[in-house]
């Protein structure tokens, strides 16, 4: 992480392209349809725009709304975690040291569905002012175990903190009262690469490469991983294949890796 979280990476990306004169951002402009024809038409919730080439970074999901036609966008769903962020203001609270634990898929009596603890004290201590006033812990859960559930059946944000201080009480036997908590429900954030997963991809760049042609790349999580670390070194190999490209039949469609 960073000094001041992830958000941290984002704001000094944004900061560092508003400088470009040849880079312009647009923020909640909601994507509604795509033509290609002789430019490509961007039809937004806004107004729309003509581009040469789109680079789509959304969901595969969210992508099959608008280009239907290309195959297995929408095989591998995405799961929805809750996240909760608690903070107690006394140090070492924690019987061990570490970056924390999952919990496994046969472990018994586990009726919130956590996931997993991240230790951010130990993790990410350089993240405080001052390092020896907090215990600081994220707890994750949900996941597949959210499947079946419908939006309104999602346990709301005091469910969730309520369920997340009672698993820190009886998996670490911290009994403190918190000082500051903070749940959150991030829906469909990780997708779930099902087995075949790669020979779908391999059918999905030749398609690419045949319906679109040298107009269309896709990148983010939906593809080849879920992790920032992925996103990041797959969207800088696409940029570097795209801008490294001069020759007219070679087609990058960020998926180069399947062949």
């Amino acid at each position: 992480s960073f000094a001041n979280g992830i958000e941290q990476l984002v704001h000094a990306i944004v900061n560092d392209l508003e400088a470009r004169e040849n880079v312009t951002i647009k923020t909640s402009h909601h994507v509604k349809e795509l033509k290609f024809g002789k430019d490509i038409e961007v039809y937004t919730n806004d107004r729309s725009f003509n581009a040469d080439h789109i680079i789509s970074t959304i969901p595969s999901h969210e992508l099959a709304n608008l280009l239907p036609e290309l195959p297995y966008l929408t095989h591998n769903p995405s799961v929805t975690v809750a996240v909760v962020n608690i903070a107690y203001g006394r140090p070492n609270l924690l019987p061990v040291k570490g970056f924390g634990y999952l919990v496994p898929r046969i472990t018994p009596n586990n009726p919130y569905h956590v996931l997993g603890v991240v230790f951010d004290s130990d993790a990410m201590p350089h993240q405080d002012y001052k390092q020896d006033k907090y215990t600081k812990l994220t707890v994750m859960m949900g996941g597949h175990y959210y499947n079946d559930l419908s939006e309104n059946d999602y346990p709301s944000k005091d469910e969730l903190l309520s369920q997340a201080i009672e698993t820190i009480e009886k998996h670490l036997g911290v009994y403190s009262t918190p000082l500051q908590c903070m749940a959150q429900i991030h829906r469909k954030c990780i997708p779930q690469y099902y087995v075949g997963h790669y020979s779908r991809m391999r059918k999905l760049h030749y398609a690419i490469k045949k319906k679109y042609g040298k107009r269309l790349s896709v990148g983010g999580a939906s593809y080849f991983g879920v992790s920032i670390n992925d996103c990041i070194a797959n969207s800088a190999r696409l940029a570097l294949d795209l801008l490294g490209n001069d020759d007219e039949r070679v087609i990058i469609t960020g998926l180069e890796r399947v062949e």
